[in-house]
């Protein structure tokens, strides 16, 4: 699987809910991440990211655009958070070890306003 394939992969599984399958199968040992709410490690952001899935579900998460160079996947998308009515641009930076596994991760969050000067929008 490319790395571009593997990145969608694990995205949409987490955002669907499915954490720790998504962790177990793209995630290497030596994991770290770049999220300033969480400890850089693994184990935190799984924790995170396990107990967001069971208290504020995803209503839908699309992937708009992916780029992949070398051991590097970028991934634009929307996400939308079930019942809150909230809608998010999102950016996730991934890096590849050579098994093709998630080394390192960084990511980059913006909640859509309701309304905008910009007639283009954030999409």
């Amino acid at each position: 699987m490319a790395n571009k394939a593997t990145a969608i992969e694990y995205l949409r599984m987490a955002a669907a809910g499915e954490v720790r399958e998504a962790h177990a199968r793209h995630v290497a040992p030596g994991f770290t991440h770049h999220n300033p709410g969480f400890a850089h490690h693994r184990p935190s952001l799984l924790d995170a990211m396990v107990q967001s899935a069971a208290t504020a579900r995803n209503q839908s998460f699309e992937v708009l655009q992916a780029i992949e160079d070398a051991d590097t996947v970028a991934i634009h998308s929307r996400l939308t958070r079930a019942g809150a009515d909230l809608r998010y641009a999102v950016v996730h930076i991934l890096k590849f070890d050579g098994d093709g596994k998630i080394v390192e991760m960084w990511d980059v969050v913006q909640e859509v306003p309701a309304q905008s000067p910009n007639a283009r929008g954030m999409f």
